[in-house]
C-alpha cells in the first residue's frame, strides 16, 4: 500500500538522539519492518559501541519468531 523510509546512509556517523530512520505509511502495513529495523539497529549499534553481552544468535532467532508470527518468510 505504499510507504517512505528514510535514513542516514549506512556507516554514517551520528551523534545521541539523532534521528537515523523514519518510516512512513500506514501502521499495519510498517509494523513487522519497524520491530525487525529497530533490533537489528539496537544490535548493530551495541557491536559498534563496543559493549558486551548481547547474544546476537538470541536476538535472530527473536527476529525470525516475529517474523514467523508476522507471516513474513524471507529467505
Amino acid at each position: 500500500n505504499g510507504g517512505r523510509i528514510y535514513a542516514l546512509d549506512e556507516g554514517a556517523k551520528c551523534a545521541g538522539q539523532e534521528t537515523i530512520m523514519v518510516i512512513e505509511g500506514r501502521v499495519q502495513d510498517i509494523i513487522g519492518l519497524e520491530t525487525m529495523v529497530l533490533g537489528v539497529i539496537s544490535a548493530e549499534t551495541t557491536l559498534a559501541n563496543d559493549k558486551r553481552g548481547v547474544d546476537l544468535a538470541q536476538a535472530r532467532e527473536t527476529m525470525r519468531e516475529v517474523r514467523e508470527v508476522m507471516g513474513l518468510n524471507y529467505s
